[in-house]
């Protein structure tokens, strides 16, 4: 099993890059609560069935919502905004886990899957 102490203290770095990210380039285009696909569809947002997502916004931290972004939105991206995105979603693959990538999951609801998950497969390894 990985060491959680330095995973959670790689999410929280990853989570801060992405944020200060979105910040600057806003890429969904948020006015109203919509983002620029809902108001252009006239849709519901993507996030809405989050239970986190509040009429502020999201109330918790959850990296895969950071860098994960719907088909209509990565259209919009320049090429290197794509890049930039890419690089922070290799970082949580290879320095936290590619489960943390699932949408709608906070930090806390990340880390008590993973260590669920990891104790049931060091279960299975001792049980062959």
């Amino acid at each position: 099993m990985k060491n959680i102490k330095e995973m959670s203290e790689n999410y929280d770095l990853i989570y801060e890059e992405a944020d200060k990210l979105i910040n600057k380039c806003n890429p969904c285009q948020f006015e109203n609560g919509k983002c620029i696909i809902a108001r252009e569809k006239n849709i519901k947002i993507c996030c809405r069935p989050c239970p986190y997502l509040t009429d502020k916004g999201c109330n918790v931290k959850a990296l895969g919502c950071k860098v994960s972004f719907c088909p209509g939105i990565w259209k919009l991206f320049s090429e290197s905004l794509t890049q930039k995105f890419r690089k922070l979603r290799r970082k949580v693959a290879n320095k936290v886990a590619i489960s943390a990538l699932i949408c709608f999951d906070s930090k806390e609801d990340f880390f008590e899957r993973y260590r669920a998950e990891s104790e049931l497969l060091e279960n299975e390894e001792t049980d062959v």
